[in-house]
């Protein structure tokens, strides 16, 4: 019988089971010699789909940092930035839901009824988008008069909301 030897995971402090593995002849082929097999001690990381995700949603984060360094920059009062920064984060959604709508249309392999509930859902989600947009900027106008911006500064909140207008 083989011993089994234990450890603490030092970063989750779970036990780890070392069982050492039975060594795996070489390969005879050539595909084998091509496409090394790695070691039976050599650790095998795996990242779940759940992982795989966070990383992604983390990165995609950054990006999203990096896309309003420019209305940060602007020199704008910080409300007028944080609505910028919105009516962009709408766009985005916006832009989404109606790729997932233009999906729904296009998948002709689902029955009908399944294909128009997809589509009502995404007609109500960019419904419900578009009067948030409406919100945010009527919000936007309003701050813009209360808080006097120059004509330069107004030049630079248009500009900025043209960038990325769908």
């Amino acid at each position: 019988m083989t011993p089994i030897k234990s450890t603490l995971n030092p970063y989750t402090q779970t036990p780890v089971i070392n069982t050492p593995r039975p060594a795996t002849p070489a390969p005879d082929n050539a595909q084998g010699a091509a496409n090394p097999q790695p070691a039976a001690d050599t650790p095998r990381i795996e990242i779940s789909q759940k992982g795989r995700e966070l990383s992604a949603s983390r990165s995609s984060q950054a990006d999203k940092a990096k896309s309003n360094d420019d209305i940060d920059d602007s020199g704008l009062p910080d409300t007028i930035k944080g609505m910028l920064k919105q009516l962009r984060e709408l766009n985005e959604q916006l832009a989404a839901q109606k790729e997932q709508l233009q999906a729904a249309m296009a998948r002709q392999d689902l029955p009908a009824e399944e294909r128009q509930a997809r589509m009502a859902q995404a007609q109500g989600t960019i419904s419900t988008l578009t009067a948030a947009l409406s919100s945010v900027m009527n919000s936007l106008n309003k701050q813009m008069s209360e808080q006097d911006l120059s004509d330069e500064q107004r030049a630079k909140v248009a500009s900025l909301i043209a960038k990325y207008a769908s």
